[in-house]
C-alpha cells in the first residue's frame, strides 16, 4: 500500500527560540537550588496550542527533587490565562527531560512568548559552568501545523560552592 506523510520545511531561519535563562543564577553554599525559567521567546504572532521541548542538565547539576521530576519542573505563565491546559513531564535519563504543555479544546491559541516552564537545579559536580540546554523543540498551532521555532542558546550556570581562601597574611597599614 501507500502511505501519504507531511514533512514541515521551513526555509527562513526560524524567529523563535526556547531558551533556559540563567542570567544573574549561581548556585552556591547559601544558595544550594535555584529556578531556572526556560522561555519562549517569539518572533511572530500565530497563535500557538502546544510546545514540546527536550532539554538537557549539564552532569554538574542535577534536580532538587531529582526521585521526582515533577516537582522541580512546574509550569510557567506562558498558559497562564487559560484553563483548559495540559503539563507533562518525562524523565529521559541521565539529565534529559522532555516537557510537553498545551491546551485541549477552546479557547486555542497563545499569541505572544513567555515561560514555558521553570526547573529547580542544585549542584552535584565540581564547582565551575555548566549549561542548561535545549535539545530540540517543536510548537504547533490551533490547527496542530508546526510553527517555526529552534532551541535557544545553551544557559550557562555557575556552580560556586567552595568558600574564599582564608587570608593569613592581612597586614594593616
Amino acid at each position: 500500500g501507500a502511505a501519504a506523510c507531511t514533512l514541515s520545511v521551513f526555509v527562513d531561519p526560524a524567529i523563535s527560540h526556547i531558551t533556559a535563562v540563567t542570567t544573574g543564577l549561581c548556585v552556591t553554599a547559601t544558595r544550594p537550588c535555584v529556578t531556572v525559567p526556560f522561555v519562549y521567546q517569539r518572533g511572530d504572532t500565530t497563535a500557538a496550542r502546544t510546545a514540546h521541548v527536550v532539554f538537557q542538565i549539564d552532569p554538574r547539576f542535577a534536580l532538587c527533587t531529582p526521585a521526582t521530576p515533577a516537582t522541580s519542573i512546574r509550569a510557567g505563565n506562558w498558559l497562564t490565562a487559560f484553563t483548559n491546559t495540559t503539563f507533562q513531564v518525562t524523565d529521559n535519563g541521565s539529565g534529559s527531560y522532555t516537557v510537553d504543555l498545551g491546551l485541549t479544546g477552546l479557547p486555542c491559541g497563545q499569541k505572544t512568548g513567555g515561560t514555558l516552564f521553570t526547573v529547580d537545579v542544585s549542584g552535584v559536580g565540581a564547582d565551575g559552568i555548566g549549561n542548561l540546554s535545549v535539545t530540540s523543540c517543536r510548537t504547533f498551532d490551533c490547527a496542530n501545523l508546526p510553527l517555526p521555532a529552534q532551541p535557544g542558546s545553551p544557559g550557562p550556570l555557575n556552580l560556586d560552592r567552595a568558600a574564599p581562601p582564608r587570608i593569613t597574611n592581612f597586614v594593616s597599614a
